[in-house]
């Protein structure tokens, strides 16, 4: 008795976070962008996120409504059992646990296609989740798109091509025959190299031998294979995926790193992933930095949003961290910073005072943009957006100004998601209490405890 009586606080109190969480899970949904998004790829209808499920499925949070004549969970179950039923995936993207809410998220929010669901793959480390989806335009086009997003480079790990036009097939032994057919369609086309060199991708991978070798056979047949198979030197990608019971496939050009990007450096010379992080969350709000903008990046070492800002033609970016820059500013003879960087050794408080000074005398106008990507330590990282007004960064911006902020609750006592969320609310409002048109993002290069607010600063 006594020990019920000492657990009933304890009983109480995880009730307690676990309905907060719940709420503020539920209240802080990523805010679908109004504004045209001027970097993002194509154009055409509306994304959509279904949230459909079959055998062995992974139930995804709604990104967007699904439309109607979308298919069913019950569609789902009964293609699992054999029956080819609603649309087909044109395409498949594998990538990391920690990442397929993300990916879910920014799919449907930048490209063209359906989300029919997530299916889980493999045990402990060698898990991945799979993002089944369905094109409105090409395939191939967008697979080409999704391999050249830097956005995407650390987070996809592979890319398959589905024929949407292909039956299934309920065996290996079909999936061998359908891949022979299209081969055979393919090396019959007019080409500049005499028969094509193909790459098999298969999923699960325990079944690649097999196929093969059935593939090889259905192949020679008729006399002279039509093509090679070949793990290097390809210019063609046969691809044989299975979904629930059924298996798909597909046969696709090759291209650079299509397949397979797993750990692929985006091009550049971005000097930290954080580049990333900032281009990623202007892209997803429909914001942008224009030219002969003046910009505070608070919190800059090692100078990957500083680099972003200036790239983007800011007029000059004043680049707050006691720290070391890395992206080093150019200074005139006497000792002035040239170009579009000064860099300011001190505390961000420190530095508000000098920049506040120059706008006293008339050497500066209100500034543009904020940015914040900077820890603050024990105590002050869930607090980041107080901290910008009290050390005064808030105060040099004009009215309309564009804030984007990073929120990081690494310090947070076992990492707990709960936790983090709970703690996450009240900065949320803060910031909305300061900027208007608040959207919330988890980033592809944010921590799993980081979330990056943008909003812009309210007149008056």
């Amino acid at each position: 008795m006594r020990l019920a009586v000492r657990l009933l606080p304890v009983v109480f109190a995880a009730v307690t976070v676990w309905l907060v969480g719940n709420q503020i899970v539920q209240g802080l949904q990523p805010t679908p962008s109004t504004v045209p998004l001027a970097l993002a790829p194509w154009g055409g209808p509306r994304p959509r996120c279904v949230v459909s499920c079959g055998k062995g499925a992974r139930p995804m949070r709604s990104v967007t409504v699904a439309a109607a004549g979308s298919p069913s969970d019950e569609q789902f179950r009964r293609e699992g059992a054999g029956e080819a039923v609603g649309p087909k995936p044109d395409l498949i993207l594998s990538c990391p646990p920690s990442h397929i809410q993300r990916l879910t998220e920014y799919m449907a929010s930048l490209y063209p296609c359906e989300i029919l669901c997530s299916r889980t793959s493999g045990k402990g480390s060698s898990m991945v989740h799979l993002l089944l989806l369905r094109c409105h335009g090409e395939p191939a086009l967008m697979m080409q798109k999704i391999a050249s997003d830097s956005h995407l480079a650390w987070v996809v790990q592979k890319v398959y091509c589905i024929d949407r036009d292909e039956a299934p097939q309920p065996n290996i032994q079909g999936v061998a025959q359908s891949l022979a057919k299209q081969l055979r369609a393919i090396s019959l086309q007019p080409r500049s190299v005499e028969a094509p060199v193909v790459r098999l991708a298969c999923f699960p991978r325990s079944q690649l031998l097999e196929l093969a070798q059935l593939l090889e056979s259905n192949l020679c047949e008729e006399g002279s294979a039509p093509c090679k198979l070949s793990p290097t030197g390809c210019n063609t990608v046969a691809t044989a995926f299975l979904v629930g019971d059924l298996w798909y496939t597909g046969v696709s050009a090759a291209f650079g790193q299509n397949h397979h990007m797993a750990n692929k450096r985006p091009a550049g010379n971005a000097l930290s992933r954080a580049y990333f992080k900032l281009s990623e969350a202007l892209q997803r709000a429909g914001a942008y930095v224009k030219v002969g903008d003046l910009a505070l990046d608070a919190g800059a070492a090692p100078g990957g949003w500083t680099q972003y800002l200036s790239e983007q033609g800011c007029a000059c970016v004043y680049a707050v961290d006691p720290a070391e820059l890395e992206l080093i500013p150019q200074r005139t003879e006497d000792g002035q910073p040239s170009g579009s960087v000064e860099h300011l050794c001190a505390t961000l408080a420190e530095a508000s005072v000098q920049l506040a000074e120059r706008q006293r005398e008339g050497r500066l106008p209100p500034l543009d943009v904020l940015t914040s990507d900077m820890y603050l330590g024990m105590g002050r990282s869930c607090s980041v957006v107080r901290a910008l007004e009290e050390d005064g960064a808030l105060s040099l911006l004009r009215p309309g100004a564009l804030v984007v902020v990073t929120l990081k609750g690494t310090e947070v006592r076992g990492h707990s998601k709960l936790r983090f969320d709970a703690q996450l609310a009240p900065v949320v409002e803060e910031f909305k209490a300061i900027c208007e048109g608040v959207q919330l993002f988890h980033l592809m290069a944010n921590r799993e405890r980081e979330r990056t607010l943008v909003g812009f600063k309210r007149g008056g």
